[in-house]
């Protein structure tokens, strides 16, 4: 699902992953931003190296959007039932 924040273009971010049940075995969810709502670019990157429910934020590297996305390239999820991915963007 991409999320419409042209009304007050988000520049900074955190992203955190969590497994539910247990900690999923490998995931790879990427953040994205766009200018256009077309074309992206990840802004973060959260993988199982980051660990379970560790938040990542983008600091004082400013990613301005007017679109923001997340995207799972890669899962496996056992021994969890699923994962639950947190965005929050700030302007």
């Amino acid at each position: 699902m991409t999320v419409d924040v042209r009304d007050y273009c988000v520049k900074s971010f955190a992203i955190q992953v969590k497994g539910t049940g247990g900690v999923a075995a490998v995931w790879d969810v990427r953040l994205e931003g766009s200018l256009d709502g077309t074309n992206f670019t990840t802004i973060l990157t959260h993988t199982n190296a980051t660990l379970d429910g560790t938040v990542l934020y983008s600091g004082s590297v400013l990613s301005p959007s007017n679109y923001f996305r997340s995207r799972v390239a890669g899962l496996t999820v056992a021994p969890a039932t699923d994962i639950v991915v947190t965005v929050l963007g700030t302007s």
